[in-house]
């Protein structure tokens, strides 16, 4: 099974693939577009789209002097034309004689280096408030340029729809998987019931007929359905899947988390004890006993450790084991193991402490010789 990295990567693939689709498909329903600012100069495709004059912040807006803008339409598929009707138009500004200082011109070309439309007034322009007919293509496309000079009245200017269709149902009596408007034209189906009409006969709007559009209804439900058919697919699939994947992250990490052994703090100490006078209890990580090493006369539990048997020499000539159990007193010596006055018993004690360094252990023993009120310590290392 795929981590929860995987997964996410998964997730975010899903979603820019649902992007593009849904971006795809807002594509092709009504734009909105302005003849000033960005959007002069570009190559427009288009099912269908709304244009202003100018940006209208208030119904009191009118457009701005100096104004040179062109925009290319062009027709989402190659076999079908554009329609421009113009709805609104108050271009004031015109001389006695008829001429207008500021016009809309309408281009059945890629460009504006053509004669102008003769429904949109030629190469004199559109000016005033008299609204032209409705203007086709004979192609792909269509350029529409706006020009005012420098002075002068302005008015609220103009807008247009203009939507692209075909000829299908006039040539094959269907138009297949497009909205079939009551004029007979085709247009895209994802502009059908968006408030505009684009069959220029309002069919594509109603409430009954084909379009069966329900104005009244303004639920989220409508709004989805709304978006259009390959829209709606496409969010509905994608939601899906990235619910899905997010499902499977979040178990996959609760999984981890769960069972993920949890360190052991647990903390073993051995200790060490150093006896003088004998061998030391065996600990409990040893089995069995271990035999003195080498240097040793007697027997040594602890694993690894081997002690060397320190000889110490008394102030009086005697000799002495630390791990002897009995004295040795050489000839001669005042001191005799067949001596029995109290006063001549040595006693000791010994003491040990231990200090590390680096990775070899320093052992130090004191071992202390008492005769009468006398003492002497002696220091050793081991």
């Amino acid at each position: 099974m795929a981590n929860s990295h995987d997964w996410n990567i998964h997730s975010v693939c899903l979603f820019w693939i649902f992007t593009l689709l849904s971006s795809d498909s807002h594509g092709k329903r009504t734009q909105t577009y302005y003849m000033e600012g960005l959007d002069c100069g570009d190559s427009k495709h288009i099912g269908g789209a709304t244009v202003y004059s100018n940006y209208r912040k208030n119904s009191n807006s009118v457009y701005s002097h100096n104004i040179e803008c062109q925009v290319t339409f062009k027709a989402e598929n190659d076999d079908w034309r554009l329609m421009l009707r113009i709805i609104e138009l108050d271009i004031p500004d015109r001389s006695t004689s008829g001429i207008c200082n500021d016009a809309l011109y309408v281009y059945d070309e890629s460009s504006i280096y053509t004669r102008a439309m003769e429904e949109a007034g030629g190469n004199a322009g559109l000016c005033g408030n008299i609204l032209p007919p409705t203007l086709y293509s004979t192609g792909q496309y269509l350029t529409v340029h706006f020009r005012t000079n420098s002075e002068g009245p302005s008015g609220r200017g103009f807008k247009f729809i203009i939507t692209a269709f075909s000829e299908d149902y006039l040539k094959y009596e269907t138009c297949g998987s497009q909205f079939q408007c009551d004029n007979k034209w085709c247009v895209d189906l994802d502009l059908v019931c968006d408030n505009i009409d684009h069959c220029g006969d309002y069919s594509d709007e109603t409430g009954d007929g084909r379009a069966k559009c329900r104005q009244q209804d303004n639920g989220l439900l409508s709004r989805f359905l709304s978006l259009g058919v390959t829209a709606s697919i496409a969010i509905t699939v994608g939601s899906i899947v990235i619910v899905i994947a997010c499902i499977v992250a979040l178990v996959c990490c609760c999984r981890k988390t769960l069972c993920k052994k949890r360190p052991d703090s647990g903390v073993t100490t051995t200790a060490t004890t150093v006896v003088a006078n004998g061998s030391a209890p065996a600990p409990n990580n040893v089995q069995g006993p271990r035999t003195g090493g080498p240097f040793s006369n007697h027997g040594y539990t602890h694993q690894g450790y081997y002690p060397m048997q320190p000889v110490y020499p008394t102030p009086h000539g005697s000799v002495y084991s630390a791990y002897a159990k009995e004295q040795y007193v050489p000839q001669g010596s005042t001191y005799s193991s067949h001596q029995s006055h109290q006063s001549h018993q040595r006693s000791y004690t010994p003491t040990s402490s231990k200090s590390g360094k680096s990775n070899r252990s320093n052992n130090s023993t004191s071992v202390t010789y008492s005769q009468g009120t006398e003492k002497v310590s002696l220091p050793v290392n081991l």
